[in-house]
């Protein structure tokens, strides 16, 4: 037997394009048996959600997502955390803080290419974390671009002519920020990886956890990735990266875990402080 789960979701607090409100909405009407958010890089979407969830029963759980500078795509996910923990707050708002300066190399490089987009375009867009979805955004607006993946193509990804990396936290420095908050870390979308990376050090920095079910993956690479977590003892756990309509990660739920999957992540929240289970709604 197996559940319908979604533990990777974004709002418009950071990159996607539905509320807080509206994404527990869509959660229960998709038929989504657990929902956790988790924004890039900031928790202010959650308070917003949970009485949302509260209201119509949905079963909920707030989390976070950290960009980290080891590669475009080496995310970090926290869940059990106390979202009111004053450091993880502090670590938060400097890495939106360097978010801003990473936004505006990246629009005076498109200023170099004869490329105009303001901050201000930029800004319109979101709710509290920049990133360059919010960029590409604005160029869809301004017709440049088709859509968000055509600006990334064009512009943004690595190797692009207005590409600057990443000026996030080392995954240490993420896994550290969310287990001082008394949560637990997990690796996100690991097929998004090169191949044949070693998890070994993160493990040894306090990784808990890895996402093995995902919608890009294939099913050898979730294959490797239950393999992987038994052998170094990490929970798995599994999203859609749901970001919402005019996205490429535009639908929520389908991630069937194992109930004894799931069981394994229920239990581990349940051993998170008090704090962070007030931040979890359970019908």
């Amino acid at each position: 037997m197996s559940r319908n789960v979604d533990l990777h979701t974004h709002s418009s607090f950071s990159d996607g394009t539905c509320t807080p409100t509206q994404l527990v909405r869509l959660a229960q009407r998709e038929g989504v048996e657990a929902l956790v958010l988790t924004d890039h890089d900031t928790v202010a979407g959650l308070p917003e959600a949970l009485a949302e969830a509260r209201r119509v029963g949905q079963a909920f759980c707030g989390g976070v997502e950290i960009n980290t500078r080891e590669g475009d795509s080496v995310h970090i996910l926290g869940y059990g955390f106390d979202p009111d923990c004053p450091r993880l707050k502090d670590l938060l708002a400097d890495l939106r803080t360097r978010r801003v300066r990473r936004a505006a190399a990246i629009l005076e490089l498109l200023q170099g290419l004869g490329v105009s987009v303001s901050m201000e375009d930029v800004r319109c867009g979101s709710g509290e974390t920049i990133g360059r979805p919010h960029i590409a955004d604005a160029l869809r607006r301004r017709k440049v671009v088709r859509s968000r993946k055509d600006a990334f193509r064009r512009f943004l990804a690595v190797g692009g002519p207005a590409y600057v990396p990443s000026a996030g936290p080392t995954v240490p420095e993420a896994i550290a920020g969310i287990r001082g908050a008394g949560g637990w870390a997990v690796l996100a979308h690991p097929g998004l990886l090169r191949k044949g990376h070693d998890l070994g050090p993160w493990v040894d920095a306090g990784l808990e956890g890895i996402e093995a079910y995902y919608p890009n993956h294939s099913r050898a690479q979730t294959g490797r990735f239950l393999e992987a977590a038994e052998r170094y003892g990490l929970i798995v756990t599994g999203g859609s990266d749901f970001h919402g309509p005019r996205t490429e990660h535009d639908t929520i739920g389908g991630i069937r875990l194992p109930d004894e999957v799931y069981a394994r992540f229920e239990s581990r929240l349940d051993r998170c402080p008090a704090a962070a289970r007030n931040g979890s709604h359970r019908p």
